[in-house]
């Protein structure tokens, strides 16, 4: 068996996508609010250290005062103790006056001054190794005691003198110090300095952050959760109309155009959804076109065959002689399946827009006495009646196909001569306007219905079929004038005539007054 490969279907990507966005955007929420948290927490504590370490400065101000200098504070160095206590606003602190200045009495505040512990073995003076450790015999902290060392202030803590050599307190270098100047009269006469380097060590402040990392991990995992939930409504709410898109795609597929897609919203899905109901419709539109083109084309076709073929048997089986009007007819059969042929591929070749086309300067005013000198001998005969009236005023030469626009005439004046009542009358007038020229064919009754006027140029349509039989109309005239007028750039409409019958109104964009006397053309493929 072959390994089943995982379908990563688009509402999956949707899903992913969301994820993703959403992962590295808590993942960043997260991490920079705990970064900043964390740095301006850190900044608060500091800001505290150097309200402290401003104190520490002046209580080693004061005790340089007192004692004259910083080698009593070598001999004795419980007194940076107190001096750092002091500074820290811790009770019963305060620096003591030195051994051998003539005093017990402490300083300030008169607390006696215990003889100084002795140093341990081989410890250097002035390093106060072998010395107590930091608090010892110091009351506990408790409420209204003295503060916790979160910063662990003692071990960070030196005592340098004007020349930043180290008194007392760690030893670091000067770079990884933050010096604060101990000044008597204006004068520095040493330095505090503390470590940058430090760590919270209180357990209650270290609990404080931990419990904020926590809260932000439980705030950045339920956002994620949200998100998780929100994607899947999101991707379900985005892919429906494209699943309901699919479906009518495969009812396209299998030929059923009538369905139409549920328009519920204005974006861009929405929009989607009424563009393929407009193709469905005009899919559905073209096959019903279609089926009826074949089945027109078809009656067309199959009367003068039947014709034909009943005149033929009726010669091979005797019944008719083979006489001039038997002929006659045989030909003005096989005459009328040759137009209609002929019909139906321009018509094709128009609609497809491959009609070769050989432009040149035309005057649609002498076209039209052409056609009508040809047809004058059939309209006597008739009894239709011709008037022309040309009413524009200067040159009015079109860029266009000459065999073509007689096509396009002809057909305008075998309509009139088929559809007129006789007597009639048909009126050709020329006009001018911004549009280009105008030619206008007006008849006389009976006229059109309004409701088919706008049907009136497609293909095999007929107003009145029974009459269109009689006169031997195939109802492709006027669609072929359509697709003929649309290659030369210019439209026909029709509408109804003031003379009781159909008006057509064809007009063409007048050609450049550089070329009104060219006779010069080209082909238009």
């Amino acid at each position: 068996m072959g390994e089943r490969k995982l379908k990563f279907t688009l509402s999956m990507q949707i899903m992913a996508a969301f994820l993703v966005l959403a992962a590295i955007s808590v993942g960043l929420t997260v991490g920079l609010s705990r970064y900043f948290f964390q740095k301006n927490f850190r900044q608060f504590l500091l800001e505290q250290e150097k309200t402290i370490i401003e104190r520490i400065a002046g209580a080693a101000t004061e005790y340089y005062e007192k004692s004259g200098g910083w080698e009593t504070l070598k001999r004795d160095p419980i007194n940076w103790r107190d001096i750092v206590r002091a500074g820290r606003g811790e009770e019963d602190s305060g620096p003591r006056i030195p051994p051998g200045q003539g005093t017990q009495e402490a300083f300030p505040g008169g607390r006696a001054v215990p003889p100084p512990p002795p140093r341990a073995m081989g410890a250097p003076p002035g390093t106060g190794k072998g010395l107590p450790p930091p608090g010892a015999g110091r009351r506990p902290a408790g409420p209204g005691g003295h503060p916790q060392d979160i910063l662990r202030l003692g071990e960070r803590l030196c005592l340098l003198d004007a020349n930043k050599k180290l008194i007392e307190g760690i030893s670091a270098p000067i770079g990884e110090l933050t010096l604060v100047p101990v000044s008597v009269q204006q004068q520095t006469v040493g330095w505090i300095g503390i470590s940058n380097d430090f760590e919270i060590t209180d357990p209650l402040k270290k609990n404080f952050m931990d419990n904020q990392s926590w809260a932000l991990l439980v705030i950045g995992a339920s956002t994620l959760g949200l998100a998780i939930i929100l994607s899947i409504f999101l991707a379900k709410r985005i892919l429906a109309p494209i699943r309901m898109l699919a479906a009518g795609t495969k009812d396209i597929a299998a030929q059923r155009f009538q369905v139409r897609l549920p328009i519920s919203r204005s974006d861009e899905l929405g929009r989607l959804a009424s563009d393929f109901n407009t193709m469905a419709g005009r899919l559905e539109k073209s096959t019903q076109m279609q089926k009826q083109w074949v089945s027109d084309v078809s009656h067309e076709l199959r009367t003068p065959l039947s014709v034909l073929i009943s005149a033929i048997e009726a010669l091979q089986d005797g019944v008719v002689k083979p006489d001039d009007q038997t002929l006659q007819m045989l030909h003005a059969n096989a005459g009328h399946i040759q137009k209609l042929v002929a019909d139906l591929h321009d018509l094709s070749l128009a609609e497809s827009g491959a009609l070769r086309m050989n432009m040149t300067a035309v005057q649609p005013w002498e076209l039209v006495h052409e056609i009508v000198e040809r047809f004058q001998e059939r309209c006597t005969d008739r009894g239709l009646t011709v008037n022309l009236k040309n009413q524009a005023h200067g040159p009015a030469a079109v860029s266009g196909d000459r065999r073509r626009l007689i096509q396009v005439f002809t057909n305008l004046m075998d309509n009139s001569l088929r559809h007129t009542e006789m007597p009639g009358v048909l009126s050709i007038c020329q006009n001018l306007g911004p549009g280009g020229v105008t030619i206008i064919f007006e008849d006389s009754k009976p006229g059109v219905p309004d409701d088919a006027l706008p049907r009136l140029f497609d293909r095999l349509f007929k107003a009145d079929p029974s009459r269109s039989d009689e006169t031997g109309g195939s109802g492709l005239g006027l669609s072929i004038c359509k697709g003929i007028v649309s290659r030369h750039g210019g439209s026909i409409k029709a509408s109804g005539s003031v003379l009781g019958g159909l008006r057509v109104e064809i007009t063409l964009p007048l050609l450049d007054e550089s070329r009104q006397n060219d006779g010069k053309g080209h082909y238009d493929d």
